[in-house]
């Protein structure tokens, strides 16, 4: 663990540093005085077997209609949160709760082949990134995914959305949400 300044050589030469910002934290698999046990457990449960293992999704979304720049990342940011703050669920108890807005995003680039032209296109996008951290059924909560989706696909005008679905950090499907 650093907790000062650092120098590594890259392999060409070239010489960087890094300068650690912020409070550090120790983990351990002991309790020490001072350092948290490693791992934390989650607030849904208390046991260790399967601890860490939920359902995402991967939203990859285009930023551009007809070949044109429409749409930047804040605009992904704020349509997502808007659908997911109107979305509801009911728990055991019958009760109905907002669906949490709790979501992350990443700017990209990328390059892909259209569908209809054979053109390749250099576009910005986006990534939504989606954890279900309340552990919810999984058909709930893969179908709020799937009508998110089709939002998204309207709204930012795209021939298609792809959604990865991942368990574990493992991709276990891929879906194409067209118009």
């Amino acid at each position: 663990m650093y907790n000062r300044n650092f120098y590594h050589r890259l392999p060409h030469g070239r010489l960087v540093r890094f300068n650690p910002v912020g409070d550090m934290y120790g983990y351990t698999l002991r309790k020490a005085r001072g350092v948290r046990l490693n791992p934390q457990l989650s607030r849904q449960t208390t046991e260790l077997p399967g601890w860490g293992r939920c359902w995402t999704v991967r939203m990859f979304v285009g930023f551009n209609v007809h070949f044109r720049p429409m749409f930047k990342l804040a605009d992904l940011v704020g349509e997502t949160r808007n659908f997911l703050s109107n979305l509801r669920w009911t728990n055991d108890k019958g009760i109905s709760k907002p669906f949490p807005q709790d979501s992350s995003f990443i700017a990209q680039r990328g390059v892909y082949t259209h569908g209809e032209t054979g053109d390749v296109v250099e576009e910005d996008s986006g990534q939504v990134i989606i954890m279900d951290t309340v552990l919810f059924d999984k058909a709930i909560f893969l179908k709020a995914m799937q009508s998110l989706a089709e939002h998204l696909v309207v709204v930012f005008n795209q021939r298609e959305v792809i959604v990865q679905v991942l368990y574990g950090d493992v991709v276990r499907d891929t879906w194409s949400v067209v118009q």
